[in-house]
């Protein structure tokens, strides 16, 4: 299969749009973080603005450990992986605070 059909598929398309909200994500809360401070008057100012600066460090690692991966499993394989993991490390909170 080339690229160009590769590119039309519809899980490419998704993937493709998932690492680009995940890279804009820190730009995105960026606005509301004075509004987070005010809300959150209890919590330091520099744990607040740990939202913006912590996905950074998970950006600079994976691309560190990304060439193994990539070479063992293949890129396609990385990123639904990525994905997976992503998801289920994201909806951890709602299940710990559920119980």
């Amino acid at each position: 299969m080339n690229i160009e059909e590769e590119a039309q598929q519809p899980i490419f398309k998704i993937s493709l749009l998932a690492i680009s909200l995940f890279i804009m994500l820190p730009g995105i809360i960026g606005p509301a973080l004075p509004l987070m401070e005010k809300i959150f008057s209890e919590i330091p100012k520099v744990q607040v603005e740990l939202l913006t600066t912590i996905p950074n460090f998970g950006e600079i690692f994976g691309l560190l450990l990304n060439p193994w991966p990539v070479r063992k499993i293949g890129p396609k394989r990385v990123i639904l992986l990525g994905l997976g993991l992503g998801g289920i490390v994201g909806s951890l909170p709602i299940f710990i605070n559920n119980f």
